[in-house]
């Protein structure tokens, strides 16, 4: 099979690097870092002019650590979406994020709410889904004092942070408490088994390998984790009754066949979804908006959705 990749991405992945070695081959200490390392050379700074505020969500299970971001001098309560970072459970943080979170805001004219959920493998699964719906559930009660709408509430994240999102609204339809209005899932871990084709069938030199997946996967599970888990693997469950949704899938991704596996579970089970798949582009472009227009035209693309379904 050919793999032919967007230009300037593919530019920019033949520069050298430092280090060579995959997520794997890794100490956590190590991989954290160099997410903190690479986030600025891929997403740049952000758009400066949106406001970030920090906070802290005395969600139910515990105070979680939170960084609001509004468009420059927006006035009224806004839409609201809850952003939920990637990084595999194991990296990434607010600051990771920060020029993606300011991106969107930028993008769309929306609020946003960035969450410091706790990393594996301090923090495993089930902890950590349901530390995520605890502070959607905080973020609803508390949105006039945020600024925001409560009824025009979302939910989005990319890689891990869209299975997180996904599995918080599995958890609030079963708990009984309202869902938000829409999901946006970026390229979504959905299958923590690893057994869709594309797994072992996308290149695996691009960023994530198979191996890559199976060690975040190991530190999130913890031993004698089930991966089947529905609220882990959310491609086992019965999304009946789930807000409309958008998944963004890339053409060169692991995750490629699960993404788009979810999408169509959720449309059998008779929610609304629409999905966008981009060509070229490989996982973790979300976060390249500095160094590849393509994937700053996803992010665009991702903001106007959002901003769509909140209207």
């Amino acid at each position: 099979m050919t793999h032919v990749l967007d230009a300037d991405l593919e530019a920019f992945l033949a520069l050298p690097a430092a280090d060579t070695r995959g997520w794997h081959e890794l100490t956590v200490a190590e991989a954290r870092q160099r997410c903190r390392d690479d986030a600025p050379v891929c997403a740049g700074p952000g758009d400066q002019t949106v406001v970030a505020r920090a906070g802290t969500a005395d969600a139910g299970s515990g105070p979680v650590r939170i960084r609001t971001y509004r468009p420059h001098r927006a006035g009224g309560d806004l839409p609201l979406v809850v952003y939920i970072h990637g990084g595999g459970f194991v990296i990434g943080d607010l600051d990771t994020h920060d020029a993606v979170c300011r991106d969107l805001v930028a993008a769309g004219g929306f609020a946003l709410l960035a969450l410091d959920y706790g990393l594996s493998p301090e923090h495993r699964f089930p902890q950590v889904p349901a530390q995520c719906a605890d502070v959607l559930t905080w973020t609803r009660q508390h949105a006039r004092s945020l600024g925001a709408d409560p009824e025009r509430i979302a939910v989005a994240g990319d890689s891990a942070g869209g299975n997180l999102a996904a599995a918080a609204c599995l958890l609030l339809r079963d708990r009984g408490l309202g869902p938000p209005r829409f999901q946006l899932l970026i390229y979504p871990v959905t299958d923590l088994t690893m057994s869709c084709a594309s797994v072992h069938q996308a290149p695996q030199d691009y960023g994530l390998s198979a191996a890559d997946l199976a060690w975040f996967y190991e530190h999130y599970l913890g031993p004698g984790g089930d991966p089947r888990d529905p609220y882990g693997s959310v491609l086992f469950a019965d999304v009946a009754g789930l807000p409309p949704a958008h998944v963004i899938t890339v053409e060169h991704d692991p995750l490629l066949d699960e993404g788009e596996a979810y999408a169509e579970a959720l449309a059998a089970a008779g929610v609304a979804v629409t999905t966008g798949r981009y060509p070229g582009l490989v996982h973790g472009s979300f976060e390249m908006s500095a160094v590849v227009p393509a994937a700053r035209g996803l992010l665009q693309d991702a903001a106007r959705t959002l901003a769509r379904a909140l209207a």
